[in-house]
């Protein structure tokens, strides 16, 4: 019995901790966690942009230049990365570390502990149950095997080391974003390419829409986006929902990680299409999957049409769609019809 096959033990298939991750985190609902995180949400502000998070210091375009050039240099040569794993860089960990203590309850932690708790979490996520392909249009089905608390704790660390080690993620696209712009990450688990935009391009000005299906993931990244009244954290409570977004508009979009999970991608790469602006730009790649783990079988069925989609009705301006099976990596491309 492989692993998409595999049951999980009674305590983890009623959505309560394994003995071990029990020592580290008292047990807890996300849905009661989501439901206490919205009553203290701040609201979105459609007047408000990404300027509100500048300082008095990044007011200067030299100072932001600096630092965005310092940072580089330090991530290209893999000085960035020894600085995290030897734990002499730790602004990321103890953002975490608040995360974890004050809203999970956790543990009380230290750098060692994170690391630890990575491996740990990792172990635990094999015993997680994934979905059938009969259950894959079911909502519940689909937003359960994703709230998973093995699943959930172990995409939490792994998406905290990632974005720690890579946050210029946003620096190759910033070119084709223009001031002002509205922005969706749509797919965004801990908005990475948000977090990115905010931290080194504020003087942009932009507007986020951090859209995502209601789970752990979701629920960090609006606590940490919680000050910032220009990102709309929207919750896709139904996953089979073809239009998500509703009538929003946007300049750019991302779609980053996204289409391999996706029950419905063909339909989505409809409604994000609609959803951007006449010359919009839309981002995003396309790993060719084997429907396996938390890869959906849609999203390898449909995969050709969504892609023969896109090639249809955008002009490729980097990168390069394959419909010869192979992965499509990053792909910008704008909308032409």
């Amino acid at each position: 019995m492989d692993k998409k096959q595999k049951l999980n033990s009674n305590r983890n298939r009623n959505g309560t901790l394994s003995p071990l991750l029990g020592m580290l985190i008292k047990d807890f609902s996300l849905n009661d966690l989501l439901s206490k995180q919205e009553q203290s949400l701040r609201p979105y502000n459609p007047r408000s942009d990404s300027s509100q998070a500048m300082n008095y210091i990044s007011q200067f375009l030299p100072v932001r230049m600096l630092r965005i050039v310092l940072h580089g240099i330090l991530i290209k040569t893999g000085i960035w990365k020894r600085l995290i794993y030897s734990n002499l860089k730790l602004d990321w960990f103890y953002e975490f570390k608040e995360y974890w203590e004050k809203e999970l309850g956790g543990r009380p932690l230290a750098p060692n502990d994170f690391w630890f708790l990575y491996g740990v979490t990792r172990l635990a996520q094999a015993e997680a149950r994934y979905l059938e392909e009969k259950d894959e249009q079911d909502p519940n089905q689909f937003l359960g095997s994703w709230r998973q608390t093995a699943i959930s704790l172990r995409l939490i660390f792994h998406n905290t080391l990632k974005l720690a080690l890579h946050p210029l993620v946003a620096y190759r696209f910033v070119k084709y974003i223009p001031k002002g712009a509205r922005v969706c990450e749509y797919g965004c688990g801990i908005a990475p390419i948000t977090n990115s935009l905010i931290k080194y391009y504020p003087h942009l000005k932009l507007k986020f829409t951090c859209a995502d299906i209601p789970h752990l993931l979701f629920h960090y990244m609006r606590w940490r986006f919680r000050s910032y009244d220009f990102v709309e954290c929207l919750p896709i409570n139904d996953p089979l929902d073809e239009n998500p977004l509703g009538d929003r508009k946007y300049d750019v979009i991302f779609v980053m990680a996204v289409f391999e999970h996706l029950p419905k991608p063909l339909a989505i790469a409809k409604h994000l299409h609609n959803a951007l602006v006449e010359g919009g730009i839309l981002i995003f790649d396309y790993i060719k999957s084997e429907a396996k783990g938390l890869d959906s079988y849609a999203g390898l069925k449909e995969r050709l049409e969504v892609l023969k989609f896109i090639q249809k009705h955008f002009e490729i301006l980097e990168g390069e769609i394959y419909l010869d099976g192979r992965n499509v990596g990053v792909v910008i491309c704008r909308k032409t019809r």
